[in-house]
């Protein structure tokens, strides 16, 4: 195999892997994209219904637009959008990294600690800092969940790294 090669399967894997979160993205933000009609309140329904097993779902812990309220809630939506910038960012950047688990020890600090302080309450429920502490979070995850898949499928199956071709 070689270097073309190994570049069209890693952009495979990073384009399929970017198109599956942008239409997660997109079901679960749905309301901010449509307008109220008989339709789009049974598509609405359908789709709170399909991410409840994901999600608590509680209203005000939820980003709303148009009076309706995305379905998951704004933690949720902060590790899937996180993961969807991360997923934006691989396209564009492809040398790969053998990442030291550390940092994804270091990127769950900041959503424990927002978790256990709201728990506590010793914080009340901050919808922005659930948001972001989720953007972190999904960010890392997803840039361990992709390298972990490219150096199974590419590394290990070819013996080859991107890295060896600068």
């Amino acid at each position: 195999m070689n270097f073309r090669h190994i570049i069209q399967r890693t952009l495979i894997i990073r384009i399929s892997l970017f198109l599956l979160i942008l239409i997660w993205v997109f079901g679960f933000s749905f309301p901010f994209f449509s307008h109220t009609d008989q339709q789009t309140i049974i598509l609405y329904q359908l789709l709170h219904k399909l991410y409840s097993g994901v999600c608590h779902q509680l209203e005000y812990k939820s980003i709303s637009s148009f009076g309706y309220h995305f379905h998951v809630c704004a933690r949720c939506s902060g590790i899937y959008i996180g993961a969807f910038l991360a997923s934006v960012f691989s396209l564009f950047y492809l040398k790969q990294k053998h990442l030291n688990i550390k940092y994804l020890y270091i990127a769950t600090i900041p959503i424990i600690a927002d978790v256990l302080f709201q728990s506590l309450n010793i914080l009340d429920y901050d919808k922005l800092s659930a948001f972001l502490t989720g953007v972190i979070f999904g960010f890392t995850v997803f840039v361990f969940f992709i390298s972990t898949i490219e150096n199974y499928f590419i590394i290990h199956k070819t013996n080859y790294s991107l890295n060896e071709f600068k």
